[in-house]
């Protein structure tokens, strides 16, 4: 399992589409998980902010100059950030 030609040309593709150039916002409290994240989309090409609560992110997404493309967050900020049924 996981050999041979075809196996090598999956993973040839699959890693040049693991990379960008867009802007991801990530939300989290947790410094290790947070720079972990950060660091892994930037060596993927992506622009990363990084902020450690709701309302920081609320602000960010306000004052930054260009587009934010994605937010990552995990769900305890998000139940702190945005009313019950939000993102239902």
């Amino acid at each position: 399992m996981g050999e041979g030609p075809a196996f090598t040309e999956v993973v040839s593709e699959r890693t040049e589409m693991l990379s960008g150039t867009e802007t991801i916002l990530v939300v989290e409290d947790d410094d290790m998980v947070r720079d972990l994240v950060a660091l892994l989309l930037t060596l993927q090409g992506y622009t990363v902010l990084k902020v450690t609560e709701g309302n920081q992110a609320l602000v960010m997404c306000q004052s930054y100059p260009s587009q934010i493309d994605l937010i990552l967050t995990d769900s305890l900020i998000k139940a702190k950030m945005c009313p019950v049924g939000t993102f239902a």
